[in-house]
């Protein structure tokens, strides 16, 4: 899928809401480059601990028609720390059908740390 207008505009306005307008304008609208771009600013939303929003931003880039693993396992991490294991660990299952090499090892590792973190509670 790719990106639409119309999911440009809620991306713009999500980044708006988030204190990202600026770098959000500045970004390019070839896909792979706003993608990282996306995923900077879900970074720093993670740095800030507003893993609701990071939630949010990854969302409205899979909305917008954006396809790139790093938005839903940005969620999968989202969710982790949100404490929302059972919805992290299907879709930590589902990337991991398709994953591969170094990718499959990380999400191993995320899924680990979400059962675990799933049996303390």
């Amino acid at each position: 899928m790719a990106l639409t207008l119309e999911g440009y505009l809620a991306l713009c306005r999500c980044c708006g809401e988030f204190g990202f307008a600026p770098a959000f304008r500045q970004l390019s609208l070839r896909e792979p480059e706003l993608v990282r771009g996306l995923l900077a600013m879900g970074s720093m939303l993670f740095q800030q601990q507003r893993f609701n929003d990071a939630l949010q931003l990854m969302q409205v880039g899979m909305d917008a028609g954006l396809d790139a693993p790093d938005l839903p396992e940005g969620q999968a991490r989202a969710l982790v720390r949100l404490g929302r294991y059972r919805d992290a660990e299907m879709q930590l299952l589902e990337l991991l059908r398709q994953a591969e090499g170094r990718r499959r090892s990380g999400l191993e590792k995320v899924l680990r740390v979400c059962r675990h973190q799933a049996e303390q509670q």
